[in-house]
């Protein structure tokens, strides 16, 4: 269990990370990832990254982002509102620059499955 509790941590230090660079890319237009981002790359917000947009499920994305082995500060409406600031379609497209055109279809049909996620359990949270 503690070992579990680590690991997630440690996932989600690097999802952080991963969307960090990700916005410094888009900000610096891409510095050496233009076109370069494939489906595996993407800062998926499950503990386990998917190899298809059909293993991103809502119960993984929850396991993840509301996990009490990180951000024990942060609400778990905020945790969530946070995660629909990146993922929404609106803002996801400046990622989407960024991803090569093969996998392109994979990662617009994966941003979709996270962002419907997202907004379900913000729903959840909110009754």
């Amino acid at each position: 269990r503690m070992r579990r509790a680590r690991a997630l941590a440690e996932a989600w230090r690097v999802y952080e990370a991963r969307w960090a660079v990700l916005s410094r890319a888009h900000s610096q237009r891409g510095f050496g990832l233009h076109s370069a981002l494939a489906f595996d790359r993407i800062p998926w917000p499950v503990m386990d990254p998917p190899r298809h947009p059909s293993e991103l499920r809502v119960e993984a994305i929850r396991k993840f982002l509301l996990s009490s082995a990180h951000s024990p500060d942060v609400p778990p409406r905020d945790r969530i509102r946070a995660a629909l600031r990146r993922w929404h379609p609106d803002k996801f497209t400046r990622v989407l620059s960024l991803v090569i055109e093969s996998d392109r279809e994979a990662v617009v049909e994966g941003m979709g499955i996270v962002a419907r996620c997202l907004n379900e359990l913000l729903e959840k949270e909110n009754q």
